[in-house]
């Protein structure tokens, strides 16, 4: 059974998705003929996998899921079919496992049954981690809810983004209240003016990425009680 969603619909009007995809313009050097080494944790309806293979189709894009339901459902979207490998794994435990320099851009899309960012991933040793996994100019791209009819994700997510990646930045979803934070392993010196064309110099200018103020000190893993491997 296949029922894949309307994808010219998607990038009309999901705005998180939108950004997030507009934010691997800041990869740098961008413009790469051989594609992308992508991760995406999370993936609901696989919308936003989807697009993206769609849009870069010589990129290499793995997807990892928690819930095996979810995975199932998948092969209705067709995610199964796509071009790229869908694993069942708890996002944080893959992505430690991974060797280090091993993705372009982290793409994180998942909220907890409280409709949080999970824990495990808000962390200074999570941060610090998931920067030791991504190539040199990689991003990490986050979804985030901004507090105002959600928990305030951002209030967690940037002080240990800020702690472990040289610049931090946070963007508009249109349409939606969410955040998009993104982490570059380049700092400003390195990557003035990110390079984008078309669809995604479009999604990048309606994100309106700004600089975020200096926060506090970041959470930490025994802090929120999350003990799982460290790097």
């Amino acid at each position: 059974m296949s029922c894949p969603p309307d994808l010219e619909q998607v990038k009309k009007g999901q705005g998180y998705v939108q950004s997030m995809l507009g934010a691997l313009s800041f990869i740098t050097p961008a413009g790469s003929s051989t594609g992308y080494d992508i991760l995406s944790i999370g993936l609901g309806a696989a919308t936003l996998p989807l697009l993206l293979h769609d849009l870069m189709p010589q990129s290499r894009q793995t997807v990892v899921e928690l819930s095996g339901d979810v995975v199932q459902a998948s092969r209705c979207f067709g995610a199964t079919t796509a071009g790229f490998d869908v694993q069942e794994a708890e996002g944080r435990h893959f992505l430690d496992a991974a060797q280090e320099g091993s993705y372009d851009a982290i793409l994180i899309d998942a909220f907890d049954g409280d409709d949080k960012v999970p824990s495990c991933l808000t962390t200074g040793n999570f941060f610090q981690m998931a920067h030791s996994k991504l190539k040199g100019g990689g991003v990490l791209v986050m979804n985030a809810h901004s507090g105002v009819t959600l928990h305030n994700d951002l209030q967690d997510l940037i002080p240990a983004a800020q702690h472990n990646f040289p610049r931090v930045l946070v963007g508009e979803a249109p349409t939606l209240a969410n955040k998009i934070l993104v982490a570059t392993t380049a700092g400003v010196s390195q990557s003035k003016a990110p390079l984008a064309t078309g669809t995604f110099a479009q999604w990048l200018e309606a994100a309106k990425f700004y600089q975020p103020p200096t926060a506090g000190e970041p959470r930490t893993d025994d802090g929120v009680g999350c003990h799982l491997g460290r790097s």
